[in-house]
């Protein structure tokens, strides 16, 4: 070679590899180009060969025959992959079933949650889930069906089950345009110790049930970097009657109502990573039964105004925060207004390759059966620190408060809890889990408060 040729001529070695045929081979009856032509070195389907040592400086990895400016050989060892120990899921047609069980003991110092103390229980935790992901070029659609039972060995009053499954869907009608949806139903029960569960002298024989209908509809704008969004949401709740220990019946049918709801929301791209957007938000809740055996009304009509934006700075900090006002304009005309400021945050901070704090804050007003409540202003802010100490084993560090403020009464609620977890990734198949738990409640009303210690060790199995 010349010194004055190409910085693409090839040493010796590779010259003889070349000629002989031993390394990498070149496609027949293509035509001869300038070796400064731009090659395409990415393929969607990567022929075999072998690499040849600095073969071609400007694809590390891709080989070139300087003499034509063809592609002869591509490197065809596996990318490494993003996370080893991720469920890979079954194919089903065109989309991708990811099965998850669990089967958790635990032990619960206060399973229903009472000022004394109580006495501590043995439990099981059982926990299934199964989600199927579409796997198309257009459109989307997900499904996810969770449950959970938990059983407890010496209090069987407060085994309970969770039941969640939704559907949600999008359709793209074309580039700048898609209309999203969402069906859904929720199935739990009143927490020991919530200040909803019906009172009773002689004690409730099990924890009554919640069931949750509902479904979302709306549709997503884009006009160059104007983005608008409107959506409309409807729910249904009804409450399961409950029973006491001495067999008397306690219905429940007058806290049914159904929740009817929109969202407009506009946004405008300033950055690929920044979305600052305004939104107004209307809820109104009718209950089947108007006056309440108190003989006060029932049902509200709400809106929320925010600001805010998303974002995504150099993928180290990505979320949503938005702060806003909420008015609540109640049936019961002695009840009056409720009006407050509003937070919402959801931040995932990735402060380095192995550590990940996320922060959520949200605040609402929700449904009170308090006698003389008229709502309760709830607060809730949790901060949650993961780190993987190897990539098989990950710690998390958590930790809540929420603040419960009944409107119309003098009752003032601080929750508390705080965790520490710890998950053994053993294969991609089988996970060993382990969480200690703190939980609080105070209230400045006689016999609410209490505390509980929660300890939980199990398996996981996923696919």
């Amino acid at each position: 070679t010349s010194r004055g040729g190409s910085s693409l001529a090839p040493n010796r070695e590779d010259s003889l590899a070349l000629d002989r045929g031993l390394r990498g081979v070149a496609p027949p009856r293509q035509p001869r180009r300038p070796v400064d032509v731009p090659i395409v070195t990415e393929r969607t389907q990567q022929p075999s060969g072998r690499v040849l040592p600095n073969a071609n400086p400007l694809g590390r990895n891709v080989v070139v025959d300087p003499r034509t400016g063809e592609v002869v050989s591509y490197d065809r060892r596996p990318q490494a992959e993003a996370d080893p120990f991720a469920p890979t899921g079954i194919r089903l047609g065109g989309f991708v079933v990811t099965p998850t069980v669990d089967a958790t003991l635990g032990y619960d110092s206060n399973p229903r949650r009472l000022p004394s103390g109580g006495s501590g229980s043995l439990f099981t935790q059982s926990y299934g889930e199964l989600q199927a992901r579409s796997d198309w070029s257009r459109h989307e659609l997900t499904a996810r069906l969770r449950g959970t039972y938990s059983a407890y060995f010496s209090d069987p009053g407060v085994n309970r089950p969770e039941v969640s499954a939704t559907a949600t869907g999008r359709i793209d009608v074309s580039r700048d345009t898609r209309i999203e949806g969402e069906a859904r139903y929720v199935l739990n029960a009143n927490s020991p110790g919530s200040s909803n569960l019906p009172s009773s002298p002689d004690g409730l024989r099990n924890l009554p049930l919640i069931h949750q209908y509902g479904a979302t509809a709306g549709v997503v704008q884009d006009i160059g970097r104007l983005q608008i969004s409107l959506r409309g949401t409807f729910d249904r709740f009804t409450y399961d009657d409950a029973v006491t220990n001495a067999g008397v019946v306690i219905p429940q049918g007058e806290r049914d109502y159904n929740a009817y709801g929109g969202r407009l929301r506009a946004s405008y791209e300033l950055t690929p990573g920044l979305r600052p957007f305004v939104e107004v938000g209307l809820e109104q809740r009718r209950f089947d039964q108007r006056v309440a055996t108190g003989g006060t009304l029932q049902g509200s009509t709400a809106t929320t105004w925010r600001v805010g934006s998303t974002f995504e700075l150099t993928r180290l900090l990505t979320g949503e925060i938005s702060a806003g006002y909420l008015v609540r304009d109640n049936l019961e005309p002695t009840f009056g207004d409720i009006s407050l400021p509003v937070f919402d945050a959801s931040l995932v901070w990735t402060a380095t390759a192995l550590t990940t704090v996320r922060l959520t804050a949200k605040s609402m007003i929700d449904e009170s059966f308090t006698t003389g409540a008229s709502g309760i202003e709830k607060r809730d802010v949790s901060i949650e620190l993961e780190h993987a100490f190897r990539r098989w084993l990950t710690g998390t560090a958590r930790l809540a408060y929420g603040h419960d403020n009944y409107r119309g009464t003098s009752r003032v609620d601080q929750r508390m809890v705080a965790s520490l977890g710890l998950v053994y990734r053993a294969s991609r198949n089988l996970q060993i889990r382990g969480e200690v738990r703190r939980e609080t409640l105070q209230s400045n009303t006689a016999n609410q408060s209490y505390s509980a210690n929660v300890v939980l060790f199990g398996l996981r199995l996923q696919r």
